[in-house]
């Protein structure tokens, strides 16, 4: 995918960009990534799938951090 910002002199990452073609704009949290259990979809905290997100289930404090999301 091109980056349609880079005319502008913004530069940004696959992420970023992919981020804003689904959402409409960037992701903005501390633990964004491609998460390979929603087939790459780009997440971080603030999506409703890092809840279920099985990436970073080694690490407690991010354990610690999805216990506390409270769900819709």
């Amino acid at each position: 995918m091109g980056c349609i910002f880079g005319a502008f002199g913004i530069d940004m990452t696959e992420l970023d960009e992919d981020a804003i073609a689904i959402y409409g704009k960037p992701l903005t949290g501390k633990y964004k990534h491609f998460c390979t259990e929603f087939d790459f979809l780009p997440i971080d905290e603030h999506c409703f799938e890092f809840k279920f997100c099985l990436c970073f289930e080694d690490s407690p404090e991010i354990q610690t951090f999805k216990d506390k999301i409270e769900l819709p």
